[in-house]
């Protein structure tokens, strides 16, 4: 019995990391100091409702950047926009571990066992490793031929 209702293939998980990248990159311009803290908002694992909040506004500029869509905006405005990027991952099926460190895992097959891909942003372009569902962070593995 599977413990994730979505399952990536190496290439697939791949082949969302630029937008995950991307995705990162504005959660973290969003939560870029000077302002007060953001209430509610830890480094791990925040909360996706689901609530629907729009993410327009957010479209992609060539860079990412977001530029002077973040003058003015309400602390509670910049939690509804990070929470709706995080939920455009969450809904993939990818696993937010850690925000500030762009931290993700993507639910995948090794052999016939559950594992997660691990991905950190400091990885770079590709996914680097993997580990047991059990094991967390500090299991993690190099990549094999047994990934499907």
């Amino acid at each position: 019995m599977s413990l994730f209702e979505k399952h990536f293939t190496l290439v697939e998980a791949n082949g969302l990391v630029p937008h995950v990248r991307t995705i990162f990159s504005k959660v973290h311009q969003l939560m870029k100091e000077p302002g007060p803290a953001f209430p509610g908002i830890k480094p791990t694992r925040l909360p996706v409702n689901g609530n629907g909040h729009s993410m327009k506004g957010l479209e992609d500029n060539n860079d990412g950047a977001m530029g002077p869509i973040l003058a003015g905006l309400k602390d509670s405005d910049r939690v509804q926009l990070i929470r709706g990027l995080l939920e455009d991952l969450s809904g993939r099926g990818i696993v937010i571990q850690d925000i500030q460190r762009g931290l993700i895992d993507f639910p995948g097959y090794r052999q016939d066992n559950e594992i997660l891909l691990c991905y950190e942003l400091c990885d770079g372009p590709e996914i680097v490793a993997w580990h047991g569902i059990h094991d967390g962070y500090t299991g993690r593995k190099p990549l094999d031929p047994c990934i499907r």
